[in-house]
């Protein structure tokens, strides 16, 4: 299985799948309605999360912060991966065409 990742995920159009995926559910999820286990959030609302055997309560802002967060890394990974999806192929087109025939 991990050749066929590398074979077809990790190449220039793999690229432009990863990043048109993760930039797709960034601008997806953006601007949306604040969300505490799959339902909407009022801003008199708490959230209740585990983290390392810890219960942690966040406020609706919190929450709100740290979704911006989350979609802001979506949408930035997203792009550098169409970058380097775009790079790649304009350096291997370069070196095609430079190579002597």
């Amino acid at each position: 299985m991990d050749g066929v990742v590398s074979k077809y995920l990790w190449n220039k159009w793999g690229m432009f799948v990863i990043g048109a995926a993760l930039l797709a559910i960034g601008l997806a999820t953006s601007g949306g309605e604040v969300m505490c286990d799959g339902k909407p959030m009022s801003p008199d609302d708490t959230c209740s999360h585990l983290r390392k055997r810890r219960a942690v309560v966040n406020t609706f802002e919190e929450e709100k912060f740290h979704q911006s967060i989350a979609e802001k890394i979506f949408i930035a990974s997203g792009g550098a991966f169409i970058i380097a999806g775009v790079v790649w192929t304009v350096v291997d087109r370069r070196r095609k065409t430079q190579r002597p025939q």
